[in-house]
């Protein structure tokens, strides 16, 4: 069992990563996290001390349920980053589960900072949630909206050129691949559209990490923002 899991992981990892487009479409994806949050609930309620554990993952089923309700219903209705999100974030679910252990009584335990991952996985889809209500009072027609986010880089007090600038979910920060990268190099300036959440900006020359910045995008229902993102001294 441990070794499909594994494979299914490898699997979504190498498609995600590689290909850089989600293998499946967001109702799908929706549904496979809805599905291993419910597993997750499930382990967790086996162990009275995992309730915030639980209580988190009942949040993601709920905002993803309530997600698709609004969003998804044909292939045009919802951005393919929302659903190149919702793969990762069933994939980070599925590891949870997959490294799940037992304590000398057989119950499930779980690593401290699980709780703290999906917490902030049911806040970012809860701000997804709250934006794309937001843009629906407003926006015709009935579309989800990603955030134009420009990033602009700077160092020893000014502009700098020449940097990758990536980001992922900031429940995604400790998953290698960052799950988004900016098509150009900042020349100070680079923009790229973004689902609504809390994400982690990070900035690169080379292999050289310049920084790292978190940053809160479109929860007010913004249909662009800007950033100013300082860089580590360049010499």
């Amino acid at each position: 069992m441990f070794k499909l899991i594994f494979a299914c992981l490898l699997i979504v990892f190498c498609r995600t990563a590689c290909a850089g487009e989600p293998d499946l479409s967001f109702q799908a994806a929706a549904r496979n996290l809805q599905d291993s949050a419910v597993a997750l609930r499930e382990r967790a309620d086996e162990r009275p001390t995992q309730g915030p554990l639980a209580a988190s993952a009942d949040e993601i089923y709920r905002q993803t349920v309530e997600l698709t309700d609004r969003f998804g219903h044909t292939p045009a209705d919802l951005p393919a980053d929302y659903a190149t999100v919702l793969s990762a974030y069933n994939t980070k679910v599925i590891g949870i589960l997959a490294r799940t252990g037992t304590d000398d009584k057989g119950a499930k335990t779980f690593a401290p900072e699980d709780v703290q991952v999906t917490r902030d996985m049911a806040l970012d889809l809860e701000a997804a949630n709250h934006a794309t209500k937001e843009a629906l009072a407003i926006a015709e027609p009935r579309s989800a909206p990603l955030v134009s986010v420009t990033v602009h880089t700077y160092a020893n007090n000014k502009d700098f050129s020449g940097a990758r600038i990536e980001c992922t979910p900031r429940a995604l920060k400790n998953t290698p691949p960052n799950l988004f990268v900016y098509e150009h190099i900042s020349s100070p300036f680079t923009t790229r559209p973004l689902p609504p959440g809390r994400y982690v900006f990070s900035a690169w020359l080379l292999e050289k990490k310049l920084g790292e910045l978190e940053m809160p995008i479109g929860l007010e229902g913004q249909q662009s923002q800007s950033i100013d993102f300082p860089l580590a001294a360049i010499q």
